[in-house]
């Protein structure tokens, strides 16, 4: 009977110390929240808004006039934003100019504010002119 009550003890001490260490690790995270909450509205304003995005095909276009290149770019298909994850829209596009002249645009538009992952690239040369495709996509909050 004694070492079946110690058995017990000892369960409700092991039950006791995880919830112990449970509720240190909360408080924690609540101070790291806390910490954190000043970057929250930084963090949002990162990307823009949806609406912003139709923008996006007139500011490429004048970054592709400032970089001296032809310059096609077309919307395809929208994906809403969650809680975790940004949302975006497929676009297309078409390139054509000297190399410098290209890797200039991207340039432009990396320091552009927007944030756009190129996915697939297709390049093509023709003389001292090339010819670029990009499939990717740009992404919104």
């Amino acid at each position: 009977d004694l070492s079946a009550r110690a058995l017990v003890v000892q369960e409700k001490k092991g039950e006791l110390q995880g919830t112990i260490g449970a509720a240190s690790s909360l408080a924690v995270l609540k101070a790291d929240f806390e910490r954190a909450k000043p970057y929250f509205s930084v963090l949002q304003n990162i990307l823009p808004t949806r609406d912003k995005l139709i923008q996006f095909p007139r500011d490429l276009e004048a970054i592709a006039s400032r970089a001296k290149i032809n310059f096609n770019l077309t919307f395809g298909a929208e994906t809403a934003g969650q809680d975790d994850k940004p949302g975006y829209v497929a676009v297309t596009m078409s390139l054509g100019g000297r190399y410098k002249d290209i890797v200039q645009f991207l340039d432009l538009v990396a320091r552009s504010g927007y944030s756009v992952d190129w996915g697939a690239i297709d390049i093509v040369q023709s003389g001292d002119k090339f010819r670029v495709s990009v499939n990717g996509r740009v992404f919104s909050q």
